[in-house]
Order: structure tokens, then C-alpha cells, then sequence
């Protein structure tokens, strides 16, 4: 085996080197030293800082809010003058086209991203975002308008975009009704030149894993999405498919209807990924809704609870520990007279004690918690 040294270069505190005693800057070539700093400035989840287990934004890549460590561009001006950029440029930019409470409280804005655009061209500095991540209820993406404004904006130049419907941005997914996406959006929407991949991720539960392998096999086959140039982006073949599991309570209710353990859902995501074609599309291309066949029938049936859900306020007053089972807790809920997810029935449970309960008192505690739980239903009617 040959015989390797290793060069040893020693300095005193307070004292500078002369940079061509650096190996990272004088023996690498180039653009291996640009995938060094590029590894060194690209953004990681902060697991100092996680974010809530009951919420439905947490998710794999998302335990925590994302940051950079730019230690590297204090090193010394060549390496600053040479990397500045890549912090921002590397970092994954997230946009949630969500109600407020299915997001983290900072997310990015198309009114910061543009000022961002607008300061890095005056600079001169490219404006090549690596990865773009957008998730976005179908209530507010099938329209297409707020979809589009993210693309339209100036000196935007994503390499690649994914596109993120979660299990709880599908219509009326509370009522465990079948799944189905609009198609007007993608028939309006035009992506940026730069565009060189956009991946479009539908995620539900397990169970639903037929009803998101048909959505997305029929993505495939029918949809067909258009750069602002006039290329096509047309889907491989291929569809990637990936699984994870979440908390069963977020907003403050907890699903137990879903649950396949205690506390915990299990997640089934396809994706499906567009590149760009040397052909135009169609002029005459019409997107069709994605949408289970008439004759569907789910092999997997949830089960039959008298509660599907329940207010983490209940939970607490009916003192129910943690890991108790969705059909336990169904027991224990029958046993002491709560027949929907609030505590309603003959009584309201409060602070353990049974007391009296009729209309007026149920209007006082809907009022009293007004906001504590939103569906989808309800934040459109409100809108």
C-alpha cells in the first residue's frame, strides 16, 4: 500500500497565511472547490428549534425551520467574494398557499422573494434558485391566479419546483370523501424558461393509497404543463412513491378515525415529474380532472366510530391519557354522554365535573372557542 502525508500547516493566534499555503484554494480545481462551498452553505433542517408535533405542517425535511451556517464565508474575501450568494441561492424556498394556521409563522412571501430578486440583479449576482417548494391547498391553487403570481415574478429562476398537496389540503378530506384535483391551473399556469424539473407530490393516508395511485397515474397520462417559452413539461413514466408517519392531532382536534396507532397517522405520497420537451404543447390541449372512476370502491374502509374526531379540549376534560386508543377513547366518550368532537351531548364535561347542558350552553361554548378548530368548509365560506 503506498505511503500517504499528510501536509501540516501551523499559525500562531492573530496571525494570517498566505492563501496559496490553503490546499481548498490552490490545489483543488475550481469547480471542486464550488461544490465544497456549495455543500458548506446548502441549508438544513434546525433540530434545535423543532417545530410542533401537532401541526400539520411538520413533516419529513420540515421537523424544523430551515437555516444556513456561514461560517465559512468569514474565512477570508476570496472565499466571500466567490460564495456570497450561495446561502440564499441553495436554501430550499418554501411558499405556503395555505390558511395561516396550516403554515409555520415565518414563510417566505412573493413580496420578499421579489425584493430579494430585485437586490441580487442590481448586484449582478445570478438569481439560479436551486429549490423551490410550494404547498397549497386545492382551494387556493386551482383557480391558478396565486400559483401563477409565484411564477411570474421578476428575475425568478428556479431549477426545479415541487408542487406539495398534503392529505389535508384536498377537498372535504373531513369527511373522508374520494379524491380529485381541478385541472384550470394547469392549463393557465406557464413556468419560468429556467424550469428544468417540476416534481407535483399528492399525499393522503395510507389507506387512500389506491385513490393517490389513480390521481397520479392519470397525472401522468393526461397532464401536460407549459414553460413561458412554449415548451412542454411532460411527466416521466416513473412514479416515486414514498411513505412517513405524523401525529394524529393538529389545530387542536385529534383524528381519530385515521389513526392506525395511537396518536399516529401513516402517510402515502406519489410523485410524479415533469422536464421539459423540445415540443410545444398543443395548442388544443385540454387538462381533464383527476378523479376516481365511477365505479371505484375503496378496499380499505376506516372504521366506524361514533367519534371520527375530538377536540383536544375534551381529551383533556374526559382526563384520557396519552397512547389510549381511538375505539377506547369512542368507550369512554359513550360512557360519559359526549356525542360530537366539542364535548357536546347531554352535559358539558368541564374541569371533570358533569353539570346540566342544553342549547344555550352550547352556543356559549362554540362562541367561547370560535377559531379553536377551522375545516376546509368553513375557512371558504368565511373567505
Amino acid at each position: 500500500m503506498a505511503e500517504t502525508t499528510v501536509e501540516r500547516i501551523t499559525f500562531s493566534p492573530g496571525s494570517q497565511l498566505d492563501q496559496e499555503q490553503s490546499p481548498l484554494l490552490w490545489k483543488l480545481p475550481l469547480e471542486i472547490q464550488r461544490e465544497v462551498f456549495s455543500y458548506a452553505l446548502t441549508d438544513y433542517e434546525d433540530l434545535t428549534n423543532p417545530y410542533d408535533l401537532q401541526t400539520c405542517y411538520r413533516r419529513p425535511d420540515y421537523l424544523g425551520p430551515r437555516r444556513t451556517d456561514t461560517a465559512l464565508l468569514r474565512t477570508c474575501q476570496r472565499v466571500y467574494n466567490e460564495a456570497w450568494s450561495m446561502p440564499w441561492l441553495n436554501a430550499q424556498q418554501t411558499f405556503f398557499l395555505t390558511w395561516s394556521s396550516r403554515a409555520p409563522s415565518r414563510t417566505t412571501t412573493v413580496q420578499a422573494m421579489q425584493q430579494k430578486l430585485q437586490d441580487y440583479h442590481n448586484l449582478d449576482a445570478k438569481t439560479k434558485i436551486l429549490n423551490v417548494q410550494i404547498f397549497a391547498q386545492l382551494c387556493r391553487l386551482e383557480s391558478g391566479g396565486e400559483f401563477q403570481r409565484i411564477l411570474d415574478m421578476q428575475y425568478f429562476q428556479p431549477q426545479t419546483i415541487t408542487l406539495t398537496i398534503r392529505h389535508t389540503d384536498f377537498w372535504n378530506w373531513e369527511s373522508d370523501n374520494q379524491l380529485s384535483i381541478g385541472f384550470y391551473w394547469v392549463v393557465s399556469c406557464r413556468f419560468p424558461d429556467s424550469l428544468k424539473e417540476f416534481r407535483l407530490q399528492f399525499e393522503s393516508l395510507e389507506r387512500k393509497k389506491e385513490q393517490v395511485d389513480i390521481i397520479a397515474s392519470q397525472a401522468v397520462e393526461k397532464w401536460i404543463f407549459q414553460r413561458q417559452d412554449g415548451l412542454s413539461l411532460s411527466p416521466s413514466p416513473k412514479i416515486q412513491i414514498s411513505r412517513w408517519s405524523g401525529c394524529s392531532t393538529w389545530e387542536e382536534v385529534r383524528w381519530l378515525r385515521d389513526e392506525v396507532r395511537p396518536e399516529e397517522l401513516d402517510y402515502y405520497i406519489a410523485t410524479v415529474s415533469y422536464f421539459p420537451t423540445k415540443e410545444p404543447r398543443d395548442v388544443e390541449y385540454q387538462a381533464p380532472k383527476l378523479e376516481m372512476p365511477k365505479d371505484f370502491q375503496p378496499s380499505v374502509i376506516p372504521p366506524t366510530l361514533q367519534l371520527d374526531r375530538l377536540h383536544t379540549h375534551t381529551l383533556q376534560h374526559l382526563n384520557i391519557p396519552y397512547g389510549t386508543s381511538a375505539a377506547e377513547i369512542n368507550e369512554i366518550a359513550q360512557a360519559r354522554g359526549v356525542d360530537d368532537y366539542y364535548g357536546g351531548g347531554d352535559y358539558l364535561i368541564i374541569d371533570g365535573d358533569e353539570s346540566d347542558y342544553d342549547d344555550e350552553d352550547q352556543e356559549e361554548y362554540e362562541t367561547q372557542n370560535d377559531g379553536d378548530v377551522h375545516s376546509e368548509s368553513s375557512d371558504e365560506e368565511a373567505d
